[in-house]
């Protein structure tokens, strides 16, 4: 593979990739030229992706960037003509779309990297047919932006802070969408009366087209909130941020309600090539040091159908993507985890390992323990992330721990006084299953420091399960997390 390494920089030119990944990769080269020509050319190619910046259409947000998907066709003849003596040629044999991500100064590099180390991984896996694959990478910048560019990216990006530089790549746009999407739809698709439920939600299937149909029509937010209504996923707040404590054991309480409606149909099943191609990438990228550290439904995208397993159906293709969060590693991945997925403060990143408990879950139509291992300290440092934000938070949400902790004899035996403990909590009127997990949080709370006292928790959560003061959301909330208090 020819590279062109220009600084903080650097150009990818791409394979003739066919079916599966290569065997090999060439030895890097170096292309020579003068100082004044690589200026005039690395120039030539800011300037274009720059301009590409200011004219695209927002296709969605990362965790750190904007992503614009982008027509090679719509590249002007200077870009074209700079990439292509820099050894970055798009043949007519090449994909017609690529993908851009665009993040704010400092969040780029690292994930270009990482994202070119898992692709040149994966090259090395020689004759592995059934295995995912990583969008091939090819060029990274670091670019000035004009004040028009900036104001752009601000806009797009929905940050305040305006930027003077950005960094960029360039990279393959994956014809498919993500899991959690397709998952979203089947689960929808496979409703009872699901062409009643949606009109519940003003989207009316048209004549001639299929609940299917319409349901790929659909962003993922508002399959997401018709979900939220009809099986009770939880739904992220403006707050939370990606990546947090809150963020993954929201994803882990969805994943599990997901799961169970999955158990009930025997219309959802997963191709179970799909699971073997996740697990034999993960695998490579593991024996070669790197984890991904950031593994969910979201971040990886499925060509073809990953729910059909006929015969006759286009085969499914798995692709993982987002390498924002991977890091690498010496010696031997066992011996690593626990330092790559658990911080010297206890917060816990996302385990590679969970992807697959998912997929196999998807696949065999059941529940999986791991998915269910939200432990109480995860739980409660997970909300404490919400309840502490500010001293004031904090003061008061110590304040309720000790309140509580003095009835906890009484409460665990009489209804009540859980009823009267739950009251302690203030919250908007219109979050009720906010109260249920914040009264959840400071059990947790307590219990982490008297571990013994589980069981009353549980008893207090049981007893209040049968007031009939709670809303059908705060029941929900309860009777999902009852299980954290198990000895």
């Amino acid at each position: 593979m020819h590279r062109i390494d220009t600084g903080s920089s650097s150009v990818v030119p791409p394979d003739e990739q066919s079916n599966q990944p290569t065997a090999d990769l060439p030895e890097k080269t170096q292309i020579e030229f003068t100082p004044e020509r690589r200026e005039y050319l690395l120039e030539a190619v800011d300037g274009g992706l720059e301009f590409i910046i200011r004219e695209s259409l927002k296709r969605n947000e990362g965790n750190s960037g904007v992503i614009y998907a982008i027509e090679i066709s719509s590249f002007s003849k200077e870009l074209t003509d700079a990439l292509r003596e820099l050894g970055l040629d798009f043949g007519a044999s090449e994909k017609a779309m690529k993908v851009m991500k665009v993040y704010y100064p400092g969040d780029g590099e690292r994930e270009y990297e990482r994202h070119l180390a898992a692709y040149k991984m994966l090259q090395t896996a020689q004759g592995t047919l059934d295995i995912a694959r990583v969008p091939q990478p090819y060029i990274f910048r670091d670019i000035e932006l004009s004040e028009e560019t900036a104001e752009k990216l601000c806009r797009d990006s929905g940050r305040l802070d305006r930027p003077n530089r950005a960094e960029l790549f360039l990279m393959d746009y994956i014809e498919g969408d993500d899991l959690a999407t397709l998952t979203y739809r089947k689960l929808l698709e496979v409703q009872p009366d699901s062409e009643a439920m949606l009109n519940k939600y003003g989207v009316r299937v048209k004549a001639g087209e299929t609940v299917a149909d319409t349901l790929r029509e659909l962003d993922l937010k508002t399959l997401q909130l018709i979900l939220f209504k009809e099986i009770g996923l939880e739904q992220r707040n403006d707050n939370m941020l990606p990546g947090s404590q809150q963020e993954q054991l929201l994803d882990r309480r969805n994943a599990k309600k997901i799961l169970r409606q999955v158990g009930r149909s025997s219309r959802i099943k997963l191709n179970p090539l799909i699971t073997t191609q996740v697990r034999n990438l993960l695998q490579v990228l593991h024996n070669n040091g790197l984890a991904h550290r950031d593994m969910h439904p979201r971040n990886v995208v499925i060509t073809g159908d990953p729910f059909a397993v006929e015969p006759e159906a286009v085969p499914a293709q798995a692709y993982v993507i987002d390498f924002g969060s991977a890091q690498s590693f010496t010696g031997n991945y066992l011996d690593a985890r626990e330092a790559l997925y658990i911080s010297p403060s206890g917060e816990r990143r996302p385990d590679d390992d969970d992807i697959i408990s998912f997929l196999t879950a998807l696949e065999q139509r059941t529940e999986v323990s791991r998915l269910q291992g939200v432990t109480l300290a995860e739980y409660q440092a997970g909300q404490a992330e919400s309840f502490i934000k500010t001293p004031a938070k904090k003061k008061r949400f110590e304040a309720l721990n000790e309140s509580l902790s003095k009835m906890f004899e009484v409460a665990a035996q009489q209804r009540t006084t859980a009823e009267y403990m739950y009251s302690q909590i203030r919250v908007v009127a219109d979050a009720p299953e906010r109260k249920a997990l914040q009264f959840l949080a400071s059990l947790a709370a307590i219990v982490d420091q008297v571990p013994d006292q589980a069981s009353k928790a549980k008893a207090i959560i049981e007893n209040l399960l049968d007031s009939s003061t709670l809303t059908a959301g705060e029941k929900g909330a309860l009777e999902e997390n009852l299980e954290l208090f198990e000895k």
